[in-house]
């Protein structure tokens, strides 16, 4: 046994971490400190609803989804995994034109033009889509698209410890701690936008390192730093595009600095110019599709080509594994290509039967918890799941409990000593 352990962190681990969101509902309003929203009935929250108008989403879900006054509406519970989604799919079948949108997008437009006195010329044209067919039907699905960027953005850019916790006693850095001081290799795998978990580890002065290739600026492998794939891109991430320029990305170096951690601000052009820069993040939009790792066309852009090296180092982060330890991500069974990373990971196993993993969630049951799993036919004296929480998993003796069972070591090894 190499002690090695892979981390994997969804949505609820930031939720369960500690870290709060700072946002503010108004551009005059002062900030709020809240919970970071999951993925399940998004636009529920009443952050949501009450920050910053977000026109073209609203008229989106009002239109396409029935809901009257879209996101404004107190019973609009959609995911914003499905809304992106329909987003998404919309926007690229413009193209094939299996639906016109025309007269919806106008209708967008006008509104727009009206309440916030903008030049109609201005409106008509879809800066990532230039000299394209109906420009203006390509604006409203190509502004929702932008503005669900920017609502991440807003929503998770801001990230903190409560004053409580301003000892650097959250949940990231308590379970680093605890697998480490037990002597074990950890490497980390997200699907958070946020910068959460690397914050908490640079905080307690453990170093971090993204995994880029393919002549992304960072700079070389440091030493005892901990690997951390992030499968769906950053927030700190930046990515400039325009029509003149090759596409640039910017992934913040090592040793991180306070400023390394801030959200990259989306920023987007009224008006189309071939010159004018489009300011991003680099993230991939939680959509059923995925086409930034899905379509072979792309095989040379510098997003796809760093996003799947996201994927590949996860999958043998996880090949290599002795304990996966799964701490809030609920494996929907839509998202195959999580199914695909782990099943590759089992096939590509020297002794497939060696593999232990721990699921940490909140659920009433166990066994619910269990049948989300049970596509990877992990034995059951092999599986374990903690269904309190992430606070819960980082109490020491939840913890060392929980790897005796599963058959890991609990202290630091000997001089000498030589594991099976």
């Amino acid at each position: 046994m190499n002690r090695e352990i892979a981390v994997v962190y969804g949505a609820g681990a930031t939720r369960d971490s500690g870290y709060k969101m700072r946002v503010k509902p108004g551009s005059n309003d002062p900030p709020q400190l809240i919970d970071p929203p999951l993925n399940s009935k998004f636009f529920k929250e009443d952050i949501i609803k009450n920050t910053l108008a977000f026109e073209s989403i609203r008229f989106f879900v009002e239109k396409y989804f029935a809901v009257p006054d879209g996101t404004n509406n107190r019973n609009c519970d959609l995911d914003l995994e499905e809304v992106w989604s329909a987003v998404d799919l919309n926007h690229k079948h413009i193209g094939l034109g299996t639906y016109d949108w025309k007269s919806v997008s106008d209708d967008y437009l006008h509104n727009r033009v009206r309440r916030e006195n903008l030049d109609w010329e201005d409106m008509r044209d879809d800066p990532t889509a230039p000299g394209r067919k109906n420009p203006s039907e390509r604006k409203f699905l190509g502004d929702c698209g932008r503005d669900l960027k920017r609502l991440c953005h807003h929503i998770y850019g801001d990230s903190q410890l409560p004053d409580s916790l301003q000892n650097g006693a959250d949940n990231y850095s308590s379970l680093h701690f605890l697998l480490t001081g037990m002597e074990y290799k950890v490497e980390y795998i997200t699907f958070n936008y946020d910068t959460c978990l690397e914050k908490s580890l640079d905080a307690r002065d453990v170093p971090v390192q993204y995994v880029t290739d393919y002549g992304i600026p960072n700079v070389g492998f440091v030493q005892k730093s901990v690997h951390v794939a992030k499968l769906h891109g950053s927030l700190n991430w930046e990515l400039n595009k325009s029509l003149v320029r090759p596409l640039e990305i910017k992934v913040p170096p090592i040793p991180y600095v306070k400023d390394n951690f801030l959200a990259v601000e989306p920023r987007y052009p009224n008006r189309f110019q071939p010159d004018i820069a489009v300011t991003e993040p680099l993230i991939i939009p939680p959509t059923w599709f995925k086409n930034e790792i899905n379509d072979d066309s792309r095989a040379e852009n510098r997003v796809t080509q760093l996003i799947l090296h996201q994927w590949r180092v996860a999958l043998e982060i996880l090949r290599r594994a002795d304990l996966i330890i799964v701490v809030g991500y609920s494996f929907p069974v839509t998202d195959f290509h999580v199914q695909r990373l782990f099943r590759l990971a089992l096939m590509g196993r020297a002794n497939a039967d060696s593999l232990r993993l721990l699921y940490c969630t909140k659920a009433d049951d166990g066994r619910e918890a269990k049948q989300r799993l049970s596509f990877l036919k992990i034995s059951d004296d092999k599986l374990l799941v903690e269904i309190n929480g992430f606070s819960t998993l980082c109490q020491q003796n939840c913890l060392q409990e929980h790897l005796k069972t599963l058959g890991m070591p609990v202290t630091p090894k000997e001089k000498g000593a030589v594991l099976a």
